[in-house]
């Protein structure tokens, strides 16, 4: 048996996935229009569910946004698990919000900053 959902429930899910993705990635609209050779309203329409994304697109989003294709269809259906990087991060965080010292919060908080750093050099 097919679970049928509407074409605006699953176009508006999948969107909101690659809009949380590009997010958690820390890019702009315009960043993911060039990478993937759109104009930025056409991302709008793909991340509000207005317009639907194609396979092709799809894959070219994945890669562009560095996860598989499945990553934009979990939760689709029901709960499904966090990938490895989601859960480390929420690990970070959880540990982070845990530090009563402010001092070292901010010594945390700028060793992360210069790793940014050093990877996008």
């Amino acid at each position: 048996m097919i679970l049928k959902k509407s074409r605006t429930t699953v176009d508006a899910h999948i969107g909101g996935r690659i809009r949380d993705r590009r997010l958690f990635m820390g890019l702009f609209g315009r960043q993911l229009a060039e990478m993937i050779g759109v104009t930025t309203q056409q991302v709008h329409n793909y991340e509000t569910g207005a317009d639907r994304v194609s396979a092709g697109m799809m894959y070219v989003i994945a890669r562009a946004l560095e996860t598989p294709i499945s990553y934009f269809f979990e939760e689709l259906g029901g709960q499904t698990p966090l990938g490895q990087r989601e859960r480390l991060l929420m690990e970070f965080a959880h540990s982070f919000s845990k530090i009563q010292n402010e001092k070292l919060q901010q010594a945390v908080g700028d060793v992360i900053r210069q790793l940014v750093g050093s990877a996008r050099a």
